[in-house]
């Protein structure tokens, strides 16, 4: 067996984003899928913005605002910030 270091990603893998299959919603705050077959299935409007939460993330939010706590706004991946 050599000793070659193995590669730090796959070349094979795509950076392009995963799509998710019709009727089913994505978290706004989490990765978390939200419809049937999945463990969230009801999803929750957003409290401060456009977008759907599961419902762990609408607790969070709900007691984030009951503290006084504003929401920061929806960050953006970028891919270049994966140095």
């Amino acid at each position: 067996m050599p000793d070659e270091p193995l590669p730090l990603f796959d070349p094979a893998e795509s950076d392009e984003p995963v799509t998710v299959p019709t009727g089913i919603l994505t978290c706004a705050e989490c990765t978390i899928l939200i419809g049937p077959g999945y463990l969230e299935t009801e999803p929750f409007a957003h409290p401060a913005r456009s977008g759907a939460v599961c419902w762990r993330c609408f607790e969070s939010l709900e007691r984030r605002a009951q503290r006084g706590e504003t929401i920061p706004p929806q960050r953006v991946w970028d891919p270049r910030q994966r140095r």
